[in-house]
């Protein structure tokens, strides 16, 4: 082999490995901060995190605030969620789910592909946005650098999500 066919020949598996990098999934771990309005900091609010399939999202979709508390008193937690609490003495308004957090063992596979997240407080009687669904998406090096955290909103008009 002549330099000149060496040298393009490591060349192109240099571009084939940087594509590879470029287009190969790190992770899908995300920081999520729960935000409390200040106007709700004396009451008892409940928020459920908890990763799900494809099966479970519709599942979960389709169910009404009253069944899925209802279904929550019997089952209790499960190893892929989270319950994260304001309670009416916490002066906290931000919880945090940190990357670091072990839930990402369970979370950050190929099996779950979003994360279902529910606020059960005392206004959520006015039938407002008690669910939203917080899709996995996998990071690569070309979005790597993008925004990380996800910011859950809990206000009079219910959850809102915020990536």
């Amino acid at each position: 082999m002549t330099y000149k066919k060496l040298k393009d020949y490591f060349l192109l598996r240099l571009l084939m490995g940087c594509l590879v990098l470029f287009f190969t999934s790190c992770s899908y771990k995300r920081t999520i901060m729960i935000k409390l309005d200040p106007s709700f900091h004396k009451q008892n609010i409940q928020v459920d995190l908890i990763g799900v399939n494809k099966q479970t999202l519709a599942i979960l979709n389709d169910m009404s605030y009253e069944q899925y508390w209802d279904d929550y008193d019997k089952r209790g937690v499960n190893k892929d969620e989270i319950e994260l609490r304001f309670c009416g003495y916490d002066e906290t308004l931000i919880k945090t789910v940190e990357t670091n957090n072990n839930i990402w063992q369970i979370w950050d596979g190929d099996t779950i592909t979003y994360i279902f997240i529910a606020v059960d407080a005392p206004f959520m009687e006015q039938k407002l946005v008690w669910k939203v669904f917080l899709p996995l998406t996998s990071y690569t090096f070309y979005n790597f650098w993008s925004n990380r955290k996800v910011y859950i909103n809990i206000n009079k008009n219910g959850l809102k999500l915020k990536e």
